[in-house]
């Protein structure tokens, strides 16, 4: 009786693993190169939260600057990639969550990122909320360049 009890606790044990083993699998892990890593600047934006004039994105998140030449962030958020992908196009994508840091603390966000082929140009689509529940759902499906929190940054030389 009691090796049945032992061996039915040790079978409940590994099978609840594999599930574990599975998610774990899919979860993309980025290199220390990526693609979507570095500096970014486009002087036609308007230098508010949503298109500052310089984006520079690293492995912890990015910083956006009101201005090209500015030294104080106008933000800072840190950032994981979920998912990554290239389209038929050769177009890099990536999907983004992030929380605010300092006085965005408390904030969250999904994103969109389209490189271009050549990963100079950054297209991205945003969602923000408050709270702190991350949801595959919330990721923008598209890049529409009619939204309000789209934005197109060049990769800075």
């Amino acid at each position: 009786m009691k090796t049945r009890m032992l061996f039915l606790s040790a079978l409940v044990i590994l099978l609840s693993t594999i599930p574990l083993g599975v998610i774990a699998q899919d979860k993309y892990v980025p290199k220390a190169n990526e693609e979507l890593y570095g500096t970014w600047t486009n002087e036609q934006n308007n230098g508010d939260i949503y298109h500052p004039q310089k984006v520079v994105v690293t492995s912890d998140g990015y910083t956006g600057y009101s201005r090209i030449f500015d030294s104080v962030p106008l933000f800072t958020w840190k950032s994981w990639i979920d998912s990554k992908w290239t389209d038929s196009e050769g177009n890099i994508w990536y999907r983004v969550f992030g929380k605010g840091v300092g006085v965005w603390e408390g904030h969250r966000s999904q994103e969109l990122y389209k490189l271009s082929k050549s990963a100079t140009v950054m297209e991205r689509a945003f969602n923000g909320w408050q709270g702190d529940e991350f949801d595959p759902s919330k990721y923008p499906t598209k890049i529409d360049l009619s939204e309000a929190p789209y934005r197109i940054l060049f990769r800075a030389e």
